[in-house]
């Protein structure tokens, strides 16, 4: 395990209940006596903590405990980041014949590389939601529409909007398995803006050279997704109306608070880069607010949960 020391440790289950047959060796390592039934292999977070500390990264192997053999077979899952996760399960083994064994797992895909406010931003996600990854009959293509206002101008050459796409990516890795981030200056028209890079900054600069700041830019053109279902997160520095064909969300980039009193507000407010940092720094330094702004762009999805 990368990250935290002894910060999970795992567990077997049988027919939903702990495996008493199983040998807890230590929090790391477990040994199954005899595969007669099917183990499913999980990792929990150790202690009294409730989900997976921040840069928890798993490597796990399952492998056969063999006298005679010189180099038994041994299964190495892909590892995988489970920041922000109560749980996961790694794998399931089974009895496969009198000599062997088999061993599943979905874990057999690399994720996909994430800047660290993303990856701090999808721990909050997850821990929003309680999920590794939506089911794939819930999954949401993600947008982010930029306003593209006058007053956006300083926020979009600061990092802010950069900032904020980050932050879109980190909740995409959980709302769409990581399908690319959609973004949109929205001015006169709709300007798509690439953001493969992890700053985004020169592109937003490009496409407001190519289009120009306007004055009180309309979000309520909506954005239609391209593969079903979406959320759109718009971004500016005041509250506004937004449309979409899905669910929409506000993050105001502002020093004032104030739109959280609103109670038709529907989003979050990330104040602005102190003098001297920039926004991705003001945001990795204090993790308790990227828990918060994130848990409540995604309030939205708890309020269509329970209906």
């Amino acid at each position: 395990m990368a990250g935290v020391t002894g910060g999970a440790e795992l567990v077997a289950r049988r027919d939903g209940s702990i495996d008493p047959s199983v040998v807890v060796h230590s929090p790391g390592m477990l040994i199954v006596p005899r595969v007669d039934h099917d183990v499913v292999i999980s990792a929990v977070p150790a202690g009294s903590q409730s989900t997976f500390a921040q840069g928890t990264v798993l490597h796990v192997t399952v492998g056969l405990d063999s006298s005679r053999e010189i180099d038994p077979d041994r299964a190495q899952l892909t590892p995988r980041d489970v920041s922000g996760l109560s749980a996961i399960e790694l794998a399931t083994i089974s009895p496969a014949g009198a000599e062997q064994i088999s061993v599943t797992t979905r874990l057999i895909r690399p994720e996909l590389p994430l800047s660290p406010l993303a990856r701090r931003a999808r721990a909050a996600a997850r821990s929003a939601l309680g999920v590794d990854q939506l089911p794939s009959d819930r999954q949401l293509e993600v947008v982010v529409l930029v306003d593209s206002s006058l007053s956006m101008g300083s926020l979009i050459s600061d990092g802010s909007v950069s900032a904020a796409v980050d932050l879109a990516k980190g909740v995409a890795a959980v709302l769409s398995a990581g399908a690319p981030v959609r973004a949109v200056l929205a001015g006169q028209t709709l300007t798509e803006v690439s953001v493969d890079n992890d700053d985004s900054t020169s592109a937003f600069q490009a496409a407001v050279a190519a289009t120009g700041l306007g004055v009180g830019a309309t979000l309520t053109e909506p954005v239609v997704a391209q593969n079903g279902a979406q959320l759109t997160i718009a971004v500016t520095d005041a509250p506004a109306q937004v449309a979409s064909r899905g669910l929409s969300t506000q993050l105001v980039l502002s020093p004032s608070r104030a739109a959280l009193a609103d109670p038709n507000f529907v989003g979050a407010v990330s104040p602005p880069p102190r003098q001297g940092e920039s926004a991705v720094d003001r945001l990795l330094s204090e993790p308790g607010l990227v828990d918060d702004v994130v848990g409540r762009l995604l309030a939205v999805l708890q309020v269509r949960k329970t209906l």
